[in-house]
């Protein structure tokens, strides 16, 4: 069975802004969006998920490299998502449990200092166990009864840890 990378240049994936490569043993992955300095968007970060797990499912890679094109690495996230998604934050911050919102927040402060696959990996948790949460039931009940929702307010030692969080990092805490 032939491997997931062979060596060739009929091989290079390309996505988008993403191209997977190989170079002998080391599977490449290259940012080509030099005209935003290589910023990245939530779907580019998934990408880059998938093209990683496909460099580590074949047994001939022995590491993956991640590159940018042009004069700079990533600036990181594009930050026109985050204007972008400014209003959409207010009207779902009128609607989503507090809970939600918290554990939302929780995770963006993490990722200030978490990998990009621990950050996901915790998102994947948060969301697993959120589905046992009441608040799940009492969202659909609201919207199945056409009314408000009354989630649960928040224990007061979680919201404080995430003002205590916002703080820390100099982020306002809306």
């Amino acid at each position: 069975m032939p491997d997931a990378l062979a060596e060739s240049a009929a091989d290079h994936a390309t996505t988008g802004h993403l191209t997977l490569g190989r170079r002998g043993a080391a599977a490449i992955i290259t940012i080509d969006r030099a005209e935003r300095l290589n910023a990245v968007t939530f779907a580019m970060i998934a990408e880059i998920r998938r093209m990683v797990d496909q460099a580590v499912a074949d047994s001939t890679v022995t590491g993956v490299i991640i590159t940018g094109s042009g004069r700079a690495f990533s600036a990181g996230l594009d930050n026109r998502l985050l204007v972008e998604s400014c209003a959409y934050l207010d009207d779902m911050a009128a609607t989503v449990a507090p809970r939600s919102i918290a554990i939302m927040k929780q995770q963006v402060y993490d990722g200030l200092s978490q990998t990009i696959t621990a950050s996901l990996d915790d998102a994947d948790a948060h969301m697993r166990a959120s589905l046992t949460h009441p608040d799940l039931a009492e969202g659909v009940a609201s919207f199945v009864e056409r009314r408000p929702p009354r989630f649960q307010p928040l224990d007061r030692p979680h919201a404080s840890a995430v003002r205590r969080l916002a703080h820390t990092h100099h982020i306002e805490d809306r």
